[in-house]
């Protein structure tokens, strides 16, 4: 999001305040998610499938905001 935001502010676009927005917001998004550390570092295969399936929804729909 940083490359379009710059290249959008560079030339004085609208687009590029969204994108500005919407990195800021899912920086500081991850970075809340990041904070709580789990007690248990064991991942099993289910465990796994069931992190990575909303992760790579959460992924799509961000992406394609702007």
């Amino acid at each position: 999001m940083a490359a379009p935001a710059l290249v959008g502010l560079i030339y004085r676009e609208q687009e590029g305040y969204a994108f500005l927005l919407c990195g800021v917001a899912l920086a500081l998004i991850g970075s809340l998610i990041t904070l709580k550390k789990p007690r248990n570092q064991v991942f099993y295969a289910k465990e796994g499938f069931i992190s990575v399936a909303p992760s790579w929804l959460a992924l799509s729909f961000f992406g394609c905001l702007p």
